[in-house]
């Protein structure tokens, strides 16, 4: 579906941000994986290390409404410029790539879904039914909260698949395509379930 069609699944993304707020760790797990990047920048704020996308609805809202983000333009890592088009082909249409002034600039209250997620993703199966989140797990080596998943909070669990449940109807209509990140992923892990209960599943 075209997503300027008026029959396109429609989000309130600013409600949307004030349901999930809820901070992955207890603490700034950044100040833990930041020393082990050559930029000293936390891995998942580092456009060098990864390309934000966001829906485009999203877009709307954030250029709108702040002027922490931009599109990306695949030059803002001058050590290593890659090439727009190829990411940019591989990108669905209802998504667009983006980048922020970096994690010293950061607006917590805009940051976009990919980063109040990272670095997991609602794992969805083929026939639309959500088994719980998954893991990055092409982040391992870098990402600490990968490498100790007892310190994620259940509040940020519960936050997450609240707000996989509260929008359901939308989301399922284009979520399966949405790893926040876009990284190809051959094997996922599926480490939590709504009950709080943990669970591990490859594919």
């Amino acid at each position: 579906m075209d997503p300027s069609s008026p029959h396109y699944p429609r989000i309130d993304f600013r409600r949307l941000y004030d349901r999930f707020d809820a901070p992955v760790t207890e603490f700034d797990c950044g100040l833990l994986c930041a020393p082990h990047n050559p930029s000293g920048l936390p891995f998942c704020c580092d456009i060098c290390q990864a390309v934000p996308v966001a829906y485009r609805q999203e877009w709307e809202y954030l250029r709108q409404n702040t002027g922490l983000w931009h599109p990306w333009q695949g030059s803002e890592c001058p050590a290593d410029p890659a090439d727009p088009a190829d990411l940019r082909e591989q990108t669905p249409d209802h998504m667009v790539l983006l980048a922020c002034q970096g994690p010293a600039h950061c607006q917590r209250n805009f940051r976009a879904v990919s980063c109040r997620q990272f670095p997991f993703f609602p794992y969805i199966t083929a026939d639309d039914r959500f088994l719980g989140l998954a893991c990055e797990w092409e982040f391992e080596n870098m990402c600490w909260v990968i490498s100790h998943l007892e310190t994620v909070t259940r509040h940020m669990f519960s936050k997450m698949t609240t707000i996989i449940f509260l929008n359901i109807r939308v989301l399922f209509s284009f979520i399966c395509y949405n790893f926040f990140y876009f990284i190809i992923i051959h094997i996922y892990r599926v480490i939590y379930l709504p009950s709080f209960q943990f669970h591990y599943f490859i594919s």
